[in-house]
C-alpha cells in the first residue's frame, strides 16, 4: 500500500494505491480497505458498510477526498474480483445518488487497473 500526500488546504485528492495480487477471498478486499483507510475493528464488511464510511465519513482515519487505485487483479479468482467490482460500482452509484439528492459531491473514487 502506498499513499500519495494529501494537501488539506487545497483539498487535493489523496491517492491510495493497493496491490490486490494476494487477495484470495472477498474478506481480503474488506481487510485491505480497512487497513488503507484506518477503519476501526467495528467497521462492517460489504458495499453498504463502505458506502456509509467512505461517503458519509466520521468512521475511518482517512476521510474524503480520496481515490483508491487497485492493481494486481489479473490473476484474481472470479468471486473475489466480482466482489471488488460490486464495491466499486455501488460506491460510485451511491456517490452519484448522494450528489443528485443533496447537491454535495463526496470525492471518493475506486479505480481498478488490472
Amino acid at each position: 500500500m502506498s499513499i500519495v500526500a494529501h494537501n488539506r488546504e487545497t483539498m487535493a485528492v489523496r491517492v491510495i494505491r493497493l496491490d490486490a495480487s494476494q487477495w484470495v477471498k472477498p474478506s481480503d478486499v474488506d481487510q485491505a480497505f480497512k487497513s488503507a483507510l484506518g477503519s476501526p475493528e467495528s467497521h462492517g464488511n460489504g458495499a453498504d458498510a463502505w458506502i456509509d464510511s467512505m461517503l458519509y465519513g466520521g468512521m475511518n482515519e482517512i476521510d474524503a477526498p480520496f481515490r483508491i487505485e487497485i492493481d494486481g487483479t489479473d490473476g484474481m479468482n472470479e468471486t473475489t474480483f466480482y466482489y471488488l467490482m460490486l464495491i466499486q460500482c455501488t460506491v460510485g452509484h451511491a456517490r452519484l445518488l448522494k450528489s443528485t439528492q443533496t447537491g454535495v459531491d463526496t470525492d471518493v473514487t475506486i479505480a481498478v487497473f488490472g
